[in-house]
């Protein structure tokens, strides 16, 4: 955290690499950690997530983007997403 800041959340999104086999969207990652807990799908950070990466240039617009959350917690959810900035 900054410091001087109150956080108690941290929101990590990561590349995934390479499609499965049959899906052609890029493959991301992320994990929403707070307090000692962690929260297995947060799909209102997905969205703000996924128009971060195509305001910075990570992913261009009108890509179809596929981000994973919660695969190392209790179970993965999905959010596919095709943004246009």
């Amino acid at each position: 955290m900054a410091p001087g800041t109150r956080g108690t959340m941290v929101y990590v999104l990561a590349p995934a690499g390479l499609a499965p086999a049959g899906e052609d969207a890029p493959q991301w990652r992320a994990r929403m950690q707070f307090n000692g807990g962690e929260d297995p799908a947060t799909g209102s950070a997905a969205g703000c997530a996924i128009s971060y990466l195509v305001a910075r240039g990570a992913v261009p617009s009108g890509l179809r983007i596929h981000l994973r959350q919660g695969v190392e917690w209790t179970g993965p959810a999905s959010c596919c997403s095709l943004p246009r900035s």
